[in-house]
C-alpha cells in the first residue's frame, strides 16, 4: 500500500511540476506542423497560417503555425495589429516583423506561393515593420 501511495504522489508532482513549464496561452491559437521534411514544412507554413486563419471562429487574439520536430519555426499572425512575426530558430528570438498584413495579404502570400524562407528574405509585397511589437505565442522564440 505504501508502494501504491508512493507512486501516486509521484506521479501527481510530475505532472505538477511539468505544467509549471508547459504554459498554454489561451490568447495564442497555435497549430503544430507535423510529417514532411523541412524544405515542405516552410514551403506550406503560410498557406497553412491562411487556412488556420480563415477556418478558425477568430475569437483568439494570435494564430500560429510552429513546426517543432527537424526544421524549427515559428510563424505568428496578430490580425488587430496587422503583423506578421517570424522566427526562423526557437530559442534564438524573433527574425523578423512585418506590417499592414491583413487577411487580403495573407492570401495574396498564398497565391504567390511564397514559403517561410522567402518571407524571412524579404522577397515579396510586405513591408517590415520599424518599430518592433511583443506578440505572444505559444512557441519558444528566445
Amino acid at each position: 500500500m505504501k508502494k501504491i501511495i508512493k507512486y501516486l504522489l509521484f506521479g501527481i508532482i510530475s505532472i505538477l511540476l511539468k505544467s509549471c513549464f508547459l504554459h498554454i496561452d489561451p490568447d495564442v491559437s497555435t497549430v503544430y506542423m507535423k510529417g514532411g521534411d523541412s524544405k515542405s514544412q516552410r514551403s506550406d507554413a503560410i498557406s497553412r497560417l491562411y487556412e488556420h486563419y480563415i477556418k478558425s471562429k477568430k475569437n483568439r487574439a494570435y494564430y500560429e503555425i510552429v513546426a517543432k520536430k527537424e526544421d524549427r519555426f515559428i510563424l505568428n499572425y496578430y490580425p488587430e495589429k496587422k503583423l506578421l512575426t517570424l522566427c526562423t530558430d526557437p530559442g534564438s528570438g524573433w527574425s523578423g516583423q512585418f506590417k499592414n498584413v491583413d487577411e487580403a495579404k495573407l492570401k495574396e502570400l498564398v497565391d504567390l506561393k511564397l514559403t517561410f524562407d522567402q518571407i524571412n528574405n524579404e522577397e515579396g509585397p510586405l513591408e517590415k515593420n520599424g518599430k518592433w511589437v511583443i506578440v505572444k505565442t505559444n512557441g519558444t522564440p528566445s
